[in-house]
C-alpha cells in the first residue's frame, strides 16, 4: 500500500536519487505511491519508480496530495515511469519545486481544485498525455520549468481555472498539440520559450505577452484577451 502520511508537519526526507521508492500495487481510486492527507508536510530528496510496466491502473500517482495537505512542500523528488506523475487536488498553498518527473503514460503534474499553487522549478519530459494539467485552480504561479517530449500540451488551463502568473517556462512543441492551452481567464503569460500559445474560446481577460515562440503564433480565439510583443522565431531547418 502507500506510504501515507496523515499527520501535520511531518518532514519525509531521503538521501537523494539514492533513496527509491518502488510500486508494488495497482489503486482503484487516485493514489500515490506517496500519499499525503495532512498539513504543512515536507516531502523532498528521493526517486519514485512508478514501475508502470507492471502495474497500470489509470489511478496510479507518484504522489497524491489531497484537500487536507495545506501547504505541502514536494522538493527535488524524481518521478519515473508512473501512469501519472504529481498529483495535488483540493489544497491551498502547496509547492512543487525542482522535482523531475519523466517517462509517465499519462499526465506528469496535475492540479485540480486547489488554489495558491507554486510549480517552479521542474523538469517534465517524456510525459505520454499533458505535462502540466491545471483544473478548477485559482492563483496559481507555474514559473521557470522546462518542459519538452510530451504528446500532448504541455501546459494545459480548463476553463475553470482564474488568475495566475505563467512565466519563465520553456516547452518544445508537443507531438499532437499546443505548447501551452489556455481555457481560462485572468492569466498572465510573458517571458516564455515555448513552441505555441493558444488561448481558446472559452478564455477571457488574459495577457500573453513578450513571449518567443518557436513554431507558430498565438491563437487567439477567446474574449477580451491581450496579446502583444510576442515574436515568432522558427528554427531553420538542416539539411
Amino acid at each position: 500500500s502507500s506510504i501515507a502520511i496523515s499527520k501535520a508537519k511531518v518532514v519525509l526526507r531521503g538521501a537523494g536519487p539514492s533513496t527509491v521508492l518502488k510500486r508494488i500495487f495497482n489503486v482503484l481510486t487516485p493514489n500515490g505511491v506517496l500519499a499525503c492527507s495532512a498539513s504543512n508536510c515536507i516531502l523532498r530528496d528521493m526517486r519514485i519508480d512508478g514501475n508502470k510496466t507492471s502495474y497500470t491502473s489509470s489511478e496510479n500517482r507518484a504522489i497524491y496530495a489531497s484537500q487536507s495537505a495545506e501547504n505541502i512542500l514536494i522538493r527535488e523528488i524524481v518521478c519515473d515511469a508512473s501512469y501519472n506523475g504529481i498529483a495535488l487536488s483540493g489544497m491551498s498553498g502547496a509547492r512543487i519545486i525542482g522535482c523531475t518527473v519523466r517517462t509517465t503514460s499519462a499526465r506528469g503534474i496535475l492540479i485540480s481544485g486547489a488554489s495558491g499553487i507554486l510549480l517552479d522549478e521542474n523538469l517534465i519530459s517524456g510525459n505520454g498525455g499533458h505535462g502540466i494539467v491545471v483544473d478548477g485552480t485559482e492563483d496559481i504561479r507555474i514559473l521557470n520549468n522546462a518542459i519538452s517530449s510530451t504528446v500532448d500540451y504541455g501546459i494545459a488551463i480548463d476553463a475553470e481555472s482564474k488568475r495566475g502568473m505563467i512565466s519563465g517556462n520553456t516547452c518544445d512543441q508537443p507531438q499532437d498539440n499546443q505548447s501551452v492551452m489556455i481555457h481560462g481567464s485572468a492569466f498572465v503569460v510573458t517571458g516564455n520559450v515555448v513552441g505555441s500559445i493558444s488561448l481558446g474560446s472559452g478564455s477571457k481577460s488574459n495577457i500573453v505577452a513578450h513571449n518567443i515562440l518557436t513554431s507558430e503564433d498565438v491563437s487567439d480565439t477567446g474574449t477580451d484577451n491581450t496579446v502583444e510583443g510576442n515574436k515568432v522565431v522558427k528554427e531553420e531547418a538542416t539539411a
